[in-house]
């Protein structure tokens, strides 16, 4: 149990290569990623 601990921690602990995330903001109607400065991702979301 203390080796699976350890092991937790260890590999818990490693930094992972993550790809960089694009700036983004997400639509308030269905949270779809869209760019900075809008609101909606479609005209369909923007007319709810």
């Amino acid at each position: 149990m203390l080796w699976d601990l350890y092991s937790f921690i260890v590999l818990s602990s490693r930094k992972v290569d993550r790809p960089k995330l694009v700036d983004h903001r997400h639509c308030k109607i269905c949270a779809r990623a869209i760019p900075p400065g809008e609101e909606f991702c479609s005209d369909k979301c923007r007319q709810v």
